[in-house]
């Protein structure tokens, strides 16, 4: 049904609001209002449509906060490595005042990267557009995971590393989450647990220097399980 088919911004319509004077910057689209896009000045598609592409930027400002750190245009900063950022930081405002060592460390990301994204937030028109942004209502938070009521591993904090047994990595990882734990990307003094499977690498070196606890999936298991029961968790 057409009628009922989502609309969107395309760019001939970007073309005429700017024309129009009703777009300054990439930021104005979130806080377009219906009115302005029925107005005198720019040829649409009717009020009922209108409403119908305010509710799509509503939508859109509620995307994963990895998304919006890729869209920065952060010099560097593709997808993989802002999805890294964010599980890391867990929201624009620690990113934004990170150390330049605590962005290198983040996984994938290493001195360039974090000089980059330094620079980024030390530019005061980068700041500036971070606080537009902020104000328009967009999402500067990461998911975090439902814990479980039992959280057995309670605000623990988890490195994992090689190839695990029964399951993958990105599984581990959502049961970890589910269970009360922190999943980051790299090894550091902070880690509780470096969760290791075959051909670890280097974050078992490096944990070992740390004085992290290496554990196995079996161990974990052991962990997840309740204290009254000897099953293993699946």
């Amino acid at each position: 049904n057409r009628t009922d088919a989502k609309v969107t911004l395309g760019p001939k319509l970007i073309d005429e609001l700017c024309e129009a004077g009703t777009l300054k910057s990439p930021e104005d689209i979130f806080t377009l209002t219906a009115e302005q896009l029925v107005g005198r000045r720019v040829r649409l598609l009717g009020e009922k449509n209108a409403a119908k592409m305010i509710q799509s930027i509503e939508e859109s400002k509620k995307a994963p906060l990895a998304s919006l750190v890729f869209g920065l245009g952060i010099r560097h900063v593709g997808a993989r490595t802002a999805e890294l950022l964010v599980e890391k930081f867990g929201s624009m405002d620690a990113i934004s005042v990170a150390r330049e060592d605590e962005l290198a460390e983040t996984e994938e990301v290493g001195s360039e990267i974090a000089k980059s994204i330094q620079e980024f937030f030390k530019d005061k028109d980068k700041r500036e557009l971070i606080e537009r942004l902020r104000s328009s209502g967009l999402n500067f938070q990461g998911a975090a995971e439902e814990a479980s009521h039992d959280a057995p591993l309670d605000s623990k904090s988890f490195v994992i590393t090689g190839a695990l047994p029964e399951v993958s990595r990105d599984e581990a990882k959502k049961l970890i989450q589910r269970s009360g734990g922190k999943v980051i990307g790299s090894v550091s003094s902070k880690t509780d647990y470096l969760l290791a499977g075959e051909k670890p690498g280097s974050k078992l070196e490096k944990a070992r220097k740390l004085g992290v606890q290496k554990i196995d999936w079996d161990e974990l298991q052991k962990m997840l399980a309740p204290p009254s029961k000897s099953s293993r968790v699946t």
